[in-house]
């Protein structure tokens, strides 16, 4: 019961979030999708893991490990987290929202596993491999743009 308000939350937060983002206009964004779909999709393919073997409650197509959900919520919510952080300055009204993002980001990984879809490795590996590529792209906006 307490699943669909989740995976319907996070759809309604990725469109309102995907727009805010987008209005934002950063570029290096795009680059991190882009860079994270390509590391994404080679890790797949080179790792070559099948999904698990359980009844899926929906299904994907490709390898399992890593989990692509898991490492792009990473990289587009940790974005706007760093965005928040840096930007808003009341600290009660960042610290909900960051702790909001942070649950939207953790409720994302387990929805892939209570789907059948991954294993919680897939997860963790997806989560890791997103946290380098927000690092980099985070990294590059303030070094490498100058």
């Amino acid at each position: 019961m307490f699943l669909p308000l989740i995976i319907l939350t996070q759809y309604i937060l990725q469109q309102g979030i995907i727009f805010i983002t987008s209005a934002i206009n950063v570029y290096v964004r795009d680059a991190e999708y882009i860079i994270g779909f390509i590391i994404n999709s080679s890790l797949k393919v080179f790792i070559n893991r099948d999904r698990p073997s359980v009844r899926h409650l929906v299904e994907e197509s490709s390898f399992s490990y890593p989990s692509g959900h898991s490492m792009i919520s990473v990289v587009l919510y940790g974005y706007l987290i760093y965005y928040i952080y840096q930007n808003i300055n009341n600290k009660i009204i960042r610290n909900i929202l960051i702790s909001f993002l942070i649950f939207v980001i953790i409720s994302i990984g387990i929805s892939r596993v209570y789907v059948g879809v991954h294993y919680i490795s897939d997860v963790i590996g997806g989560y890791l491999i997103g946290l380098i590529v927000l690092i980099g792209g985070i990294s590059y906006g303030k070094n490498g743009s100058k």
